[in-house]
């Protein structure tokens, strides 16, 4: 359970060169093309590959940041994966965290995504591939600054005809049942 990785450690993010780097220790974050979705002065928060199955309880987590215990809400521009577990259902909690940029589940087992992520403002890139889902909410087409997203391998059959309104930079999704996709879905920065 989530409460074992309490004072999980939360690492910056510094910026050299052209490329954001992760400050740390902890091996490589499951998600292929990290560097193009982090934050400069951001966070990372690793829970990766930790045989999770429930996550109750994310949104109190209290982590280590530099050195120090510090609460998961308060991390800056967090990039949070939770890629490659067991994880079957989202709790509404997590719709509470407005310091999150970028999301991964990718790899789990989650069925449905409930319409409350779009109370999620700051995010700008969510990333569910690899779950079976029967359908995506018509609430997502409302996030402002969502810019990329990943439903790679869902096996949805249709994409909600809100999407039209979305415009998205960077989107995935190939191995889907899709017939056709809304107009107006992919745009250019």
């Amino acid at each position: 359970t989530l409460a074992a990785y309490k004072g999980a450690v939360a690492y910056p993010i510094t910026v050299t060169g052209e490329a954001p780097k992760v400050s740390g220790s902890r091996p490589a974050l499951p998600c292929k093309g990290i560097t193009t979705s982090l934050m400069a002065g951001g966070s990372v928060l690793n829970l990766g590959d930790l045989g999770l199955t429930d996550i109750t309880g994310i949104a109190s987590l209290m982590v280590t940041y530099q050195g120090k215990p510090t609460p998961i809400k308060s991390l800056p521009k967090l990039a949070l994966y939770l890629s490659n577990n067991q994880i079957k259902t989202i709790p509404p909690e997590i719709f509470t965290l407005n310091n999150v940029y970028a999301l991964y589940f990718d790899d789990n087992q989650i069925g449905t995504v409930p319409s409350a992520i779009s109370q999620m403002t700051m995010l700008n890139t969510l990333s569910l591939s690899g779950n079976v889902m029967n359908s995506i909410p018509n609430s997502i087409a409302t996030m402002k600054n969502l810019n990329k997203l990943e439903l790679v391998g869902c096996k949805l059959p249709a994409l909600p005809s809100d999407f039209s309104q979305m415009c998205l930079v960077d989107f995935h999704a190939m191995s889907n049942q899709f017939k056709t996709l809304p107009k107006g879905l992919i745009c250019s920065e």
